[in-house]
């Protein structure tokens, strides 16, 4: 079964024709865009005004950074090709690349 056809805690995206993740992801949106999409897709079938106020909050950090470019550090080129590359594997990559990392601190 595929991860998106399986979702912890309701049925808010899996019932969707295409979840936010899978949009997201096909998209190129970041986190911040993202979690735009996200609580914009979900709030007639989970929180209502709420999550409109979270995509309302996004929307203002997005806002925010964009308009003082100078302050905001974006991912390089190289993070983010690591994080698609993370992210199309599943977990298994993040622990091979967390381990990788901090193996010293695990060799006795």
């Amino acid at each position: 079964m595929s991860a998106l056809e399986q979702q912890i805690g309701g049925t808010h995206y899996k019932d969707m024709p295409i979840q936010p993740a899978e949009y997201n992801q096909k998209n190129g949106l970041g986190f911040i865009e993202g979690s735009v999409v996200k609580y914009v897709s979900r709030l007639k079938n989970k929180n209502g005004i709420q999550d409109l106020k979270k995509a309302r909050h996004f929307l203002d950090l997005l806002i925010e950074m964009e308009s003082k470019p100078e302050e905001t550090v974006w991912p390089t080129k190289e993070q983010e090709e690591r994080t698609k590359a993370i992210m199309q594997n599943g977990n298994d990559g993040l622990i091979y690349r967390v381990v990788e990392k901090y193996q010293d601190d695990f060799e006795e």
